[in-house]
């Protein structure tokens, strides 16, 4: 599976591939939770520019809705078989930016639409 793109239907089987893929779920440890941002680096990047807005601190709210795969741990599911459930959505993100970069994903927002 391709790691940036958007996952097809099956949001489940995304998480668990993803998680193994980028260490957060191994032999040791499952992490709890996860979101993964669908855009390219430049479209994110632009949060801490002119696409975003400042929150409070060194956090920005993104202008537009981003498409997001949220991993979160089955119950019951323990290391080293860490199970995932995902969902999709598209939703305004709150990002830390550190000398216009991003470094940290804080929130989703929820889209009013």
């Amino acid at each position: 599976m391709p790691m940036d793109s958007q996952p097809g239907v099956d949001a489940d089987s995304y998480c668990d591939f993803m998680m193994q893929d980028r260490n957060m779920a191994t032999s040791h440890h499952c992490k709890h939770l996860n979101t993964f941002v669908h855009a390219d680096t430049s479209q994110i990047q632009a949060v801490c520019d002119q696409a975003g807005k400042p929150t409070t601190g060194d956090l920005r709210e993104s202008d537009d809705g981003f498409p997001l795969t949220l991993c979160g741990l089955q119950r019951g599911s323990w290391a080293p078989n860490c199970r995932y459930s995902g969902s999709h959505s598209i939703e305004r993100i709150i990002i830390a930016c550190e000398g216009g970069f991003p470094v940290h994903l804080q929130t989703e927002v929820p889209n009013d639409i």
